[in-house]
């Protein structure tokens, strides 16, 4: 048997029940109480989950009117099984080039799933999109898309949260949103929870139009297109299929509905908007840096820089801004050169301006009231989400040593800055690390060197630079300071609606 063989026992297995009774069932399961403990993981994997409740609604029985069979238990423990012998035909370690890309594509099917209650996700979009003017063409877009402003939408979602987060329910209803009705009105939430839910027969039109014509390995590994719509309507109740699940769907709402139509043109225009963004993060972090057009002037430069330059005594770090996401199929490929080609106008091109920089900043430099006392040089590039790329060493490695050769011989083939002191961070790994900086006191260059040396040493070496911070303190426990006037207000908002809640009933 092949894996199209078993996917397709799979879907005629699903095809006996009524869609909603699975789905509910799934949507259970993953919202317990101890959905993310070890054992739940392990018996219950929310990305096979996930996958269920997909085929489910695309190929499960939609109307009450047609015959099903009753769905028990057994039936869900027995579907759930077959996912998990889905496992054994898709591809395996051994058909990757390299044992890192299939821990790669596993970091992507799973990790985003277990963060928790990323409200700082949705205050960065506050800092970034929540502020342009009210005619500003994103600000328009997105109004037009969903009938509701971005910052009315943003405060919502932080109610939403607060139902599932807070007092865990299992579902809500229009009137979860009474206590402000008069601040969003009935038609602004009306078209907010249909901005972020879709009733059985929506939701499988919907999905419909996402099914793709490729691998089934790509469908297993993928992140899933319920993303979009993460909340089930379901006889004037809305259910979230999964609580994380609706996290990640707001932690970048704005970001994916802004991006979707026009990938290229919006990020012409976000690009800029990123980097002021990061500049903006470490002003906050009260960082000494330099910003590319201090460094083009002090220089003398009329080519591309890296965004921002950190001196400190022991090192220099060049950070280079890059507000991309990878597409879907680079992101789901088991092909290193398809990664590094999905990679062309951010790795690559933030290592060649790192190069750039660095060949013309020798220890003794003087640049501006500075002067360059090492050459020991770290490159950070980050990105708006995260790649699953390991640090330059890895890519080198397992993804593209030719173009990284390429890099090394047209600058003298001289390492300017090693592989592995290059590092390609989420802009969550950045906030995290800055402020770990801040709680530890430790430098900058103290926190990279501390994540190389652990790089080289198999047992501690780590696939996401949040990872070595991760493993230090809890990065969910601090408010990075660029974000802490935004998580304030929504917070003041989040409390005054809990309590008129609980005075209501």
């Amino acid at each position: 048997m092949d894996i199209l063989e078993k996917a397709t026992r799979i879907k005629h297995s699903i095809g006996k029940y009524r869609a909603s009774e699975i789905v509910i069932r799934c949507v259970q399961q993953l919202n317990q109480a101890d959905a993310g403990s070890e054992t739940m993981l392990k018996t219950y994997p929310p990305w096979l989950l996930l996958l269920l409740i997909k085929w489910s609604l695309l190929y499960g029985v939609e109307y009450e009117g047609l015959h099903a069979q009753p769905f028990q238990d057994a039936d869900f423990v027995g579907l759930v099984k077959s996912f998990q012998e889905l496992n054994d035909f898709v591809r395996m370690p051994s058909e990757y080039e390299n044992v890192f890309l299939f821990l790669r594509n596993m970091a992507y099917q799973q990790f985003w799933l277990q963060e928790q209650f990323p409200i700082q996700g949705i205050a960065r979009q506050r800092v970034i999109f929540g502020s342009l003017p009210t005619n500003d063409p994103l600000q328009e877009q997105f109004l037009s898309t969903t009938h509701v402003s971005i910052n009315d939408f943003l405060e919502l979602a932080v109610v939403t949260m607060a139902a599932f987060f807070i007092q865990k329910r299992a579902h809500i209803e229009h009137r979860w949103y009474s206590p402000v009705v008069d601040k969003y009105s009935e038609n602004t939430i009306q078209h907010f929870l249909s901005s972020v839910s879709m009733t059985i027969p929506n939701i499988k039109r919907f999905l419909q139009t996402k099914q793709k014509p490729e691998s089934l390995n790509y469908e297993f590994y993928e992140r899933t297109p319920l993303k979009r719509f993460p909340m089930l309507e379901l006889n004037s109740q809305f259910y979230p299929y999964h609580r994380n699940l609706l996290a990640a769907s707001f932690h970048s709402f704005t970001y994916d509905v802004l991006r979707s139509p026009n990938p290229e043109a919006f990020m012409r225009r976000f690009g800029d908007m990123f980097q002021k963004y990061i500049e903006q993060v470490l002003l906050a972090a009260k960082i000494e840096f330099l910003t590319e057009k201090e460094i083009q002037a002090a220089l003398g430069l009329s080519g591309k820089s890296v965004d921002f330059l950190i001196t400190e005594n022991e090192g220099n770090i060049f950070i280079d801004a890059k507000g991309v996401e990878m597409s879907r199929i680079g992101m789901l490929t088991h092909m290193p050169d398809v990664i590094s080609d999905k990679s062309k106008s951010s790795v690559l091109k933030g290592i060649t301006q790192g190069y750039e920089l660095a060949q013309k900043l020798p220890a003794g430099t003087r640049i501006r009231e500075r002067t360059i006392n090492t050459d020991e040089n770290y490159l950070l590039i980050i990105t708006y989400s995260e790649f699953y790329v390991g640090n330059g060493t890895d890519f080198y490695n397992y993804i593209d040593s030719r173009r990284l050769d390429e890099i090394v011989t047209n600058y003298g083939r001289q390492h300017w800055i090693p592989f592995e002191h290059m590092y390609f961070l989420s802009i969550d790994d950045l906030e995290w690390c800055l402020e770990y900086a801040r709680l530890s006191k430790k430098s900058l260059i103290e926190i990279l060197r501390d994540a190389v040396r652990d790089d080289r040493t198999p047992d501690t070496r780590k696939l996401t630079f949040g990872q070595h911070i991760g493993g230090k303190f809890q990065p969910m426990a601090f408010q990075p300071p660029v974000l802490k006037v935004a998580l304030d207000s929504m917070m003041v908002e989040l409390k005054q609606v809990i309590e008129k809640h609980e005075s209501s009933d």
